[in-house]
């Protein structure tokens, strides 16, 4: 987490570091309506929510909705991956 959230927040910043050949998740779906945006900082990743994925590299962005299983793959075997991502709760 890169910042404390305020009581009623709905709102989560957080980074993260994936490794080279790393698979993070699946992740049990979040509640109905949230939504997650992702910047990738340095590295590349394969972004996967249900039945849909994109691969995205330093510098590109997305957002989706997370109330379906998710999950972010670093696919390089070399290189570390470092996400921003802010969870936003529905």
């Amino acid at each position: 987490t890169l910042a404390p959230t305020a009581p009623g927040s709905k709102i989560d910043f957080v980074s993260y570091r994936i490794p080279p050949a790393t698979v993070l998740g699946p992740a049990a779906p979040h509640g109905p309506g949230t939504i997650e945006h992702v910047h990738v900082a340095t590295g590349a990743v394969r972004v996967t929510v249900g039945e849909e994925t994109v691969d995205l590299s330093a510098g590109d962005g997305c957002s989706c909705r997370a109330d379906a299983p998710h999950g972010v793959e670093n696919p390089d075997p070399d290189v570390e991956a470092l996400i921003y991502l802010i969870v936003e709760r529905g």
